[in-house]
């Protein structure tokens, strides 16, 4: 896909970053200062416990700094984005395996512990959903479908997506959940969702559950 890694983790950033601060006076001294970083060596650093393993036609992705698992296509590429905000950064570790036709991908953001309180799990998800949309062009934007789903107990949502990017038909699935993460697992495609994407997305787990 004509997609990178990084574009759509920026478009959440600035979909979390105005819904955080909806309502309030921005410090724009920090605006057009987004901060890219390729993973190779911050991920050396940061989470050096990263394991991947063969599973039949999968891979086996565990980030145990991040507390999840899934089974990628091949094993995904790392990048972080981060975004100051007035409480703290705003920090993306996107998972990523990218063909010419789709877009396997695990969003992880970091949110400081004061903006935590500011807004409600419910809330977070509302924002992340907008930012997926946010992917595609902005007219006739389809959702499929919407509905509550669970993950080690912790609460989420899944939704289908269906719209256009650059005028061809572009689809999407999703899994959004919010713990102490927010987690967006998530497949892009030029073709209909097949069970191939399915089950990536359904073999994402958390492995630390909710309380």
């Amino acid at each position: 896909m004509n997609f990178k890694l990084t574009s759509l983790s920026i478009i959440l950033l600035a979909t979390i970053l105005f819904s955080c601060n909806s309502g309030k006076e921005k410090d724009n001294s920090n605006k057009g200062k987004t901060e890219k970083t390729t993973v190779e060596k911050t991920e050396t650093k940061t989470e050096t416990k990263d394991e991947t393993k063969k599973i039949l036609n999968t891979v086996l992705f565990e980030s145990k700094k991040f507390n999840f698992t899934a089974n990628f296509p091949e094993k995904p590429k790392k990048a972080i984005d981060k975004e100051p905000s007035e409480l703290g950064d705003i920090v993306v570790n996107s998972f990523g395996y990218e063909t010419k036709e789709k877009l396997y991908y695990i969003a992880v953001t970091e949110f400081p512990p004061q903006l935590q309180k500011f807004h409600q799990q419910t809330s977070l998800i509302d924002a992340s959903v907008d930012g997926l949309k946010k992917g595609f062009d902005q007219k006739g934007i389809d959702v499929l479908e919407s509905t509550k789903t669970i993950n080690n107990s912790c609460n989420g949502r899944h939704v289908k997506l269906k719209g256009k990017l650059d005028g061809k038909d572009l689809f999407m699935t999703a899994n959004i959940f919010y713990t102490n993460y927010l987690y967006q697992v998530y497949v892009m495609s030029h073709k209909d969702i097949t069970d191939e994407d399915m089950a990536f997305l359904n073999s994402f787990k958390i492995t630390k559950p909710c309380k």
